[in-house]
């Protein structure tokens, strides 16, 4: 949290503010009653779940962003492991590919990008597969997310607006 300029105050504000925006209630202190130190164990595992199956991992995704911030469940490896096979993923696989040192290499050069181009879990940034990126500070600007992706992939079809975070799926 203090990395990114965070204290216990400003971060609940901020979840505030992301509930607010997403239309998504959420309990704005979940960081703290999940017992979330790092996010670090939930990237690695989606990192290795992107390896396994992208689909199933976006589905991992946000199951992941249910459980944690609307359902409140406890922020543990057990947890981590048990939505990998609620989203249909083979969680023994998972747990094998999470410690792998591919998975970390992969996950600490996509860091090491996002810190490149100055951006932080706040930010965005979208890309094509030619390579073409571009960010968007402030990750709750749909607009301006919209805008770029139109600029990028022109006449790409779009979610409806109630699909934006995905709890239901």
């Amino acid at each position: 949290m203090q990395r990114y300029g965070f204290d216990s105050k400003s971060i609940v504000d901020f979840h505030k503010r992301i509930s607010s925006l997403m239309g998504v209630s959420f309990d704005p202190e979940f960081i703290f009653k999940i017992g979330l130190k790092t996010s670090r164990p939930a990237c690695l595992a989606l990192k290795a779940a992107q390896r396994q199956d992208e689909p199933k991992a976006s589905k991992y995704f946000r199951r992941m962003l249910k459980a944690f911030l609307i359902d409140v469940r406890p922020y543990n490896q057990d947890n981590i492991f048990a939505i990998a096979r609620e989203a249909g993923l083979d969680d023994r696989k998972l747990s094998r590919d999470v410690n792998s040192k591919s998975v970390e290499e992969e996950l600490n050069k996509d860091m090491e990008e996002m810190e490149k181009i100055g951006a932080s879990f706040q930010d965005i940034v979208i890309s094509t597969a030619e390579g073409r990126s571009e960010r968007v500070s402030g990750i709750f600007q749909v607009d301006s997310i919209v805008e770029i992706i139109d600029r990028l992939l022109p006449g790409l079809h779009k979610y409806t607006q109630g699909a934006r975070l995905g709890v239901g799926q």
